[in-house]
C-alpha cells in the first residue's frame, strides 16, 4: 500500500513515501562520509553496478574474511560469511551502499557502492 522512492543528490539521500491515500512523507539524510581505509588493498567493480560486484584484493597475503553490506543509515542489508570474490546485489534496491571488507590480516576496508538499473 506505500509507494517508497529513494533518491541521492551530492551527500543528500530523500526518501519519499506515499500512502494509499496519497498522503505524502519525505525525509532527508545526509550520507555519511566514509574514508576507505587501505583501499588499494581492495578494488571493487563494476561501481555502480546493477548486478554482481567483483572483488580484487590486491595483497596476495590477504584473503576475505566476511563482508558486510550497509545501508547509508547504518542497516545491515546482508552478511556474506564466506571468501566470497563475486556478490550477487541484483536483488538490492537501488541506492548508495557501504560494503565492508574485513581480511583476515586483521585490516578492514569501506567502500562505496551504487546499484543502478
Amino acid at each position: 500500500p506505500y509507494d517508497i522512492s529513494i533518491e541521492i543528490t551530492g551527500d543528500i539521500q530523500t526518501v519519499t513515501v506515499v500512502d494509499f491515500d496519497g498522503c505524502v512523507a519525505i525525509a532527508e539524510f545526509p550520507i555519511l562520509n566514509i574514508t576507505d581505509v587501505n583501499k588499494e588493498e581492495v578494488i571493487i567493480f563494476p561501481n555502480p553496478t546493477s548486478g554482481n560486484l567483483y572483488i580484487h584484493v590486491t595483497d596476495t597475503d590477504s584473503q576475505i574474511k566476511t563482508l558486510q553490506l550497509f545501508s547509508t543509515t547504518g542497516q545491515i542489508i546482508s552478511d556474506f560469511w564466506k571468501a566470497d570474490h563475486v556478490l550477487d546485489l541484483s536483488s538490492i534496491n537501488d541506492g548508495m551502499y557501504i560494503l565492508h571488507i574485513s581480511l583476515d590480516n586483521g585490516s578492514f576496508v569501506y567502500k562505496r557502492v551504487l546499484v543502478l538499473r
